[in-house]
């Protein structure tokens, strides 16, 4: 291969691999586009939309059409695509089964929402699941999200900032999994910080949802097109 046609083919695989990664800014864009800025009433027609299932997990299933390809095509692409993406210790694919046609891969959304209360600041990750199931000429995806990732920093908090005690050693870091049937909208808040943490369980599970929907029409597009547009060209 010459220099040139290398160096062409670097800069696009490059290219193709920067547009798989799902960053959070992308996630708020597609929130604001189909919700607007306001994550409370949002995060209630989403929570209308998709109750918790019989595990308390935020979860539902889509079927997307892939006429004239058969399992083994879909499931070349979507390996393909899943194994790009999904390449760090947060992001994986956490198993993949030809003979079944079966991929599962579990997501991560770094900071999805965070409050600062009076004596503590709560940041939320997201750990999403993603359940594909292929066939011919058609791929399910169970999407679910089980929990919430709670990270409590004291040292981030109001009494800490005016206090000027941001880094004393003896401020507690902790971590602890929330399951969603405690959270806003699908509970009543109450306790401190009522007003912020409800906001914050808003906008995670709005950002949970556009999650899924960007990932869904990131497959749609791969099973439409392939993983590098190619999928149906004659050569």
């Amino acid at each position: 291969m010459k220099t040139y046609t290398l160096l062409c083919f670097l800069i696009v695989t490059i290219s193709q691999l920067s547009a798989q990664i799902v960053r959070t800014d992308e996630l708020e864009q597609y929130a604001t586009n189909n919700f607007g800025k306001e994550w409370l009433i949002a995060a209630e027609k989403i929570a209308q939309e998709h109750p918790l299932d019989v595990n308390n997990a935020f979860t539902f299933i889509e079927v997307i059409e892939a006429p004239n390809m058969d399992a083994n095509k879909i499931y070349d692409e979507l390996q393909m695509w899943f194994t790009s993406t999904f390449t760090d210790t947060k992001s994986v694919v956490v198993s993949s089964e030809r003979d079944r046609g079966l991929i599962v891969a579990k997501g991560y959304i770094e900071q999805a929402a965070s409050y600062t209360g009076a004596f503590t600041a709560i940041n939320i990750d997201i750990t999403p699941t993603f359940k594909i199931q292929i066939k011919n000429e058609k791929i399910r995806v169970t999407y679910s999200v089980p929990y919430y990732i709670e990270f409590q920093d004291e040292s981030k908090s109001i009494m800490s900032a005016i206090a000027g005690s941001e880094n004393d050693p003896n401020n507690q870091q902790t971590k602890q999994n929330v399951v969603l049937d405690s959270t806003y909208p699908y509970a009543e808040i109450s306790g401190m910080n009522k007003k912020a943490r409800k906001k914050a369980y808003a906008r995670a599970l709005v950002m949970s949802n556009a999650y899924a929907n960007v990932i869904l029409d990131k497959l749609t597009k791969v099973v439409r097109e392939g993983f590098d547009g190619t999928a149906n060209e004659d050569w």
